[in-house]
C-alpha cells in the first residue's frame, strides 16, 4: 500500500476539537458535472461477421439502427425493435422472380454471388443487383437493372415473405405497405418505391401485396425511354410504439488511463428473449472513436456485459453472458481487443462449462494503467439446473484469462460449494496494481442450514498469480436485514463495499431496496484477515424499494487511486433518477449529486470508472426515453477546486500541505492521507500546530505575527521537531456533515537556542 515517505513518524490527528470545529461551518453545494455526453447512442452497427457458437447457432451477416436489425444471405430479414412489448416479428424477403415483359432475368439454376462493405451488402443476380444500404432510419433496398432489357413490357419483381405480420393493403398503388400486429399495432413499413434512371427521371412504382409477395411493377413504356442503369429503391424501417420499448440493459464502463479512453458495453433487450451487445471506445467527452463490438443475432441472446482495461498487455476484456434458446444453455465469454482507437478486430473466448451447469452473471477485473500484467479475472455464478432460473445451490467460480495468449485457465471455485450454501451476484474490484496485489470478490450468501439465517456479503481475495485467500464476511447483515448486491472497488488492499439492504422477512428479494449502506475494509493478501476501520455507513433510506444498481454487469461503484480515499458510488432512485455520490476515506458522505433526472424517461443500469488523468469519476448510464432514442450517457462527477494558499511572512519556518506520494496534495474533505507539514523550523524544539476558523494579523514582536483571529484559535497537536526542523502531521479530513470550509493554520515554536516562540507563515486551507 502506498504511503508517503516521510522522514519523520507520522502521527494521525484524531483529536475531538476539529470536528467540534466544523461543527460551525455548514455544508456545501453539490459539486459540479460536466455536461451529459451521448456515447454511440443508435446502435449503427455495420455489416459485420461474427464466429460461430458451436453449442447454438451459426451468426452469419448483421447489421443494426436505433430501432430494428438485419439479417444477410440468400434472405435478408428485417427485425423491428420490439424491448418489453413482446417476442421478435421479423419479416423475411427472398428475391423469386424478376421478369420484363412476361420474361424470367433471374438464372433458376444460379446460385446469387453476394459481397458486403461496412454499410452496403449485394446479391448478384446477373443481369440485376439486389442491394440493401443500411442506414439510420430504416434499410434502403434496392434493385439495379444494369441494360436495357432485350424485352419490352412491364418490368414486375417478387420477393417471397416469410412474416407473422399482417400487411395493411394488397391492391397495387404507389404507396407504402405497413405491416402490423394481429391488434392492428403497426410494426414495419416497406416505403414508397421510385425508378430513378441514369439521367435522373423518376417515376412512380405500383406496390401490392399477394400469396405471400409484395409485387413492385414498373410500367414498360417508362422502361424504354430510361437510361440505364435504372434503379428502383423502397426502404423497409421499423414502425416502432416507443411507449411499449424499454431498451436499454446494463451500461459498464472501463478506463484506460495510458491513453485517456474509456471502453463502454451496454445491451439493449431488442425482444423478449432476445438481448444484444454492443461495445464503443470513446474519448473523455464520449465521442465514438471505434466500434469495439457488436453482437445482435437472434441464434442467442447476449447479455449482462461487464468491461475492463488491462495494462501489461494494453487490452480490452469484455465479459458477457449469452443464453442460448437452442439448447437452453447459458454460457459466459470474453471479447478481448487491443485498445487503440482504431484497433483490429478481437477475439471471443469461452470458459469451459461442466455438462448440466448454467454460468450466470459475469464481472471482471483487470490491471491498472501503467502496471504490469496481462491477467484478467472473470468471476460468475454458476448453478446445476437443465432451466435458467438461479437456484437455492448458487455457486461463485472464477478464472484467469490471458489477454496475451488469449486463452482461459482452468476455472476454480471462490464461493462454499456446500448443500444448503446459496452464494449469488458476484462482484470484483476493477484492478489490481501487480501479481502480488489482490482483487477482491465479493458476493451473498445464505445459508439454509441455519434458522432464520439472512444473506450476507462475502468476500475472497484471489491474487494476481492465481492465489486465493479463506473467504471471510466482509459486510453481514445488521439486525433485521438482509445484505443484498453487494458492489466492490478499490486496490492494494484499500477497499469499500457497497450494498443495498431489505428487511429479513423471507429469503427471496427483488432488485430495489429502500436501504444502501457502504463498509470500508482493509484486507492485503499477507494479512491476518479483513479489518473494519470504519463502521458501516448508512447512506439512503426511504419507506419502500426505491433505490437499485440495474441489471447484473453495471458496476456501479469506482476508487480514486490518486488520493487512495475516495469512491465513488452510483444508484437508481424510484426507477428515473440516475444519482451519484462520493464517499470518503472513512465512507461518510463528501458530495451528491443527481446525473439524470428527466420527465417519464427511466434509467436502467448506472456504473462508475475512475479517470485518473482528470481526477475525476466518470459514470455512464442508459436511459429509456420518451422519444425512443434510448441513450447511453456518459457524465463526470469532478472535484472542486481545493486548494492550500500560503499568506504572510514568517520569523522561522514554513508552513505547507503534503498529500499521497501518488496523489494531490489538495486538501479534499474526506482525504485520510493529507498532511500538514512544517518546513526549516528550528530543530529539535517544541512544536505545537494551531487552528482558527478565521484569520486574523496580531504582531508579536521579533517579526513574529500571529495570522489567526485571536478569539477563536487553538492548539490541536503538539510535539517536537527533527534536526532539519521538519514535522509531518497526518491529518484526516473529516466527512459527513462537513462537506466545504476554510481553515487557517501556523506553527508555533519554542527556540531552544534563545528560548524565544517564533511562527511560520500562515497557510489557508480551502475543503472541498
Amino acid at each position: 500500500m502506498l504511503r508517503p515517505p516521510f522522514a519523520t513518524p507520522r502521527r494521525a490527528l484524531r483529536a475531538p476539537l476539529l470536528p467540534l470545529l466544523l461543527l460551525a461551518l455548514g455544508g456545501r453545494a453539490q459539486e459540479p458535472l460536466t455536461p451529459p455526453q451521448l456515447v454511440d447512442a443508435d446502435w449503427l452497427a455495420p455489416i459485420h461477421g461474427l464466429g460461430n457458437d458451436p453449442l447454438a447457432d451459426e451468426y452469419g451477416l448483421w447489421a443494426s439502427g436505433p430501432d430494428y436489425k438485419i439479417s444477410f444471405g440468400r434472405s435478408v430479414a428485417f427485425f423491428p425493435l420490439r424491448g418489453e412489448a413482446g417476442e421478435n416479428m421479423p419479416l423475411r424477403w427472398t428475391t423469386r422472380s424478376v421478369r420484363v415483359g412476361g420474361k424470367e432475368l433471374l438464372n433458376a439454376s444460379a446460385e446469387a454471388y453476394a459481397e458486403h462493405s461496412d454499410w452496403r451488402y449485394v446479391l448478384h443476380h446477373g443481369a440485376l443487383d439486389e442491394r440493401y444500404d443500411v442506414r439510420r432510419e430504416g434499410v434502403e433496398q434496392s434493385f439495379v437493372l444494369h441494360a436495357k432489357p432485350a424485352h419490352s413490357g412491364d418490368l414486375v419483381i417478387e420477393g417471397a415473405l416469410e412474416t407473422a405480420l399482417v400487411p395493411s393493403a394488397s391492391e397495387p398503388a404507389h404507396r407504402p405497405l405497413e405491416f402490423h400486429l394481429a391488434d392492428g399495432t403497426p410494426l414495419v413499413t416497406y416505403g414508397s418505391a421510385l425508378a430513378i434512371d441514369a439521367a435522373g427521371r423518376t417515376t412512380p412504382v405500383l406496390t401490392s401485396i399477394a400469396n405471400g409477395a409484395i409485387r413492385l411493377q414498373l410500367e414498360g413504356a417508362w422502361i424504354a425511354e430510361a437510361s440505364f442503369p435504372l434503379v428502383v429503391d423502397p426502404l423497409l424501417s421499423s414502425r416502432t410504439v416507443v411507449g411499449d420499448v424499454y431498451a436499454p440493459g446494463t451500461v459498464d464502463i472501463a478506463a484506460d488511463d495510458e491513453n485517456h479512453m474509456f471502453l463502454i458495453g451496454r445491451e439493449r433487450l431488442f425482444a423478449i428473449g432476445d438481448y444484444d451487445l454492443r461495445s464503443s471506445v470513446v474519448s473523455a467527452n464520449g465521442a465514438l472513436l471505434s466500434g469495439a463490438f457488436s453482437d445482435t443475432s437472434n441464434a442467442w441472446s447476449t447479455q449482462h456485459p461487464s468491461a475492463a482495461y488491462v495494462a501489461g498487455d494494453d487490452k480490452w476484456v469484455l465479459a458477457f453472458e449469452r443464453i442460448s434458446p437452442l439448447t437452453a444453455t447459458a454460457r459466459v465469454y470474453a471479447y478481448i481487443q487491443d485498445d487503440g482507437p482504431v484497433a483490429p478486430a478481437g477475439v471471443v473466448r469461452q470458459i469451459s462449462r461442466p455438462a448440466g451447469t448454467q454460468q450466470r452473471y459475469p464481472v471482471v477485473g483487470g490491471v491498472l494503467a501503467w502496471s504490469f500484467g496481462e491477467q484478467a479475472l472473470i468471476v460468475f455464478q454458476e448453478d446445476t439446473t437443465p432451466g435458467l432460473t438461479d437456484t437455492d445451490e448458487s455457486r461463485i467460480r472464477g478464472a484467469l484469462l490471458d489477454t496475451n495468449l488469449q486463452t482461459f485457465g482452468s476455472s476454480f471455485a471462490i464461493s462454499i460449494d456446500s448443500p444448503g450454501h446459496d452464494c449469488e451476484r458476484p462482484s470484483v474490484s476493477r484492478s489490481i496494481g501487480s501479481t502480488w496485489d489482490s482483487w477482491l470478490v465479493v458476493y451473498q450468501q445464505f445459508n439454509a442450514a441455519n434458522a432464520a439465517d439472512d444473506w450476507d456479503a462475502i468476500g475472497r481475495l484471489v491474487r494476481g498469480d492465481g492465489q486465493l485467500s479463506g473467504r471471510e464476511i466482509v459486510a453481514a447483515a445488521l439486525p433485521g436485514e438482509h445484505v443484498l448486491r453487494p458492489q466492490v472497488d478499490g486496490v492494494e488492499g484499500r477497499f469499500l463495499i457497497f450494498h443495498g439492504a431489505i428487511a429479513n422477512t423471507q429469503k427471496s428479494y427483488g432488485e430495489t431496496f429502500p436501504t444502501l449502506r457502504a463498509q470500508r475494509v482493509d484486507w492485503e493478501f499477507f494479512g491476518a484477515g479483513p479489518s473494519f476501520p470504519s463502521p458501516r455507513r448508512l447512506l439512503r433510506s426511504a419507506a419502500s424499494n426505491l433505490y437499485g444498481f440495474g441489471r447484473a454487469g453495471s458496476h456501479p461503484i469506482a476508487y480514486n487511486r490518486s488520493s487512495q480515499s475516495h469512491w465513488g458510488l452510483g444508484w437508481i432512485e424510484g426507477g428515473r433518477i440516475a444519482r451519484a455520490m462520493r464517499v470518503g476515506y472513512d465512507a461518510g458522505i463528501v458530495e451528491n449529486a443527481i446525473l439524470y433526472q428527466q420527465g417519464s424517461d427511466a434509467v436502467r443500469s448506472v456504473s462508475a470508472g475512475y479517470d485518473e488523468t482528470t481526477d475525476a469519476f466518470a459514470f455512464a448510464f442508459g436511459v429509456a426515453d420518451v422519444a425512443g432514442n434510448n441513450p447511453v450517457v456518459k457524465r463526470d462527477l469532478v472535484f472542486a477546486n481545493a486548494a492550500q494558499l500560503p499568506y504572510g511572512s514568517t520569523c522561522q519556518g514554513t508552513a505547507l500541505a503534503l498529500g499521497p506520494i501518488t496523489g494531490s496534495s489538495a486538501p479534499h474533505a474526506g482525504s485520510e492521507f493529507f498532511y500538514l507539514a512544517l518546513d526549516a523550523g528550528a530543530p529539535f524544539a517544541p512544536t505545537a500546530l494551531l487552528i482558527s476558523p478565521l484569520p486574523g494579523m496580531l504582531p508579536l514582536g521579533n517579526g513574529c505575527t500571529l495570522y489567526l483571529d485571536p478569539a477563536s484559535f487553538f492548539l490541536v497537536w503538539s510535539g517536537m521537531s527533527n534536526a532539519a526542523g521538519e514535522l509531518n502531521l497526518q491529518l484526516p479530513l473529516p466527512t459527513t456533515p462537513f462537506y466545504e470550509y476554510d481553515l487557517y493554520w501556523q506553527w508555533l515554536q519554542i527556540d531552544p537556542m534563545s528560548g524565544q516562540p517564533t511562527l511560520t507563515n500562515l497557510l489557508r486551507t480551502v475543503v472541498r
